[in-house]
């Protein structure tokens, strides 16, 4: 996405778990989705075509299959309702409101 954010950046999501590796710019929603194994971030702005080349040939590299398990493990439906769970809990706790599950 060079020249617009995007804010949770579901292809890159969806293609980090099906094994794909993913290069892309540090901004937007990135930096939060795509991780090692399998994802790089350069900086907004460094369209530099060696850096990027260096990049994709250093991603290309990893196995595929370790992407989507880490990728599928990040980001899964489950993690993610978890994690909501416990921010929602901390909130009320620290609100002095009564936590129930």
């Amino acid at each position: 996405t060079p020249r617009w954010e995007e804010p949770f950046c579901l292809v890159a999501a969806e293609s980090q778990m099906c094994g794909t590796p993913v290069v892309g710019l540090r901004r937007g929603g990135l930096p939060e989705v795509v991780a090692l194994p399998g994802g790089r971030l350069v900086p907004a702005g460094d369209d530099e075509p060696t850096r990027l080349a260096a990049v994709l040939d250093s991603v290309l590299r990893e196995d595929r299959d370790s992407i989507g398990t880490s990728a599928r493990m990040r980001l899964s439906s489950d993690r993610t309702v978890d994690g909501y769970e416990q921010l929602l809990m901390l909130a009320r706790r620290t609100n002095g409101l009564e936590v129930s599950r």
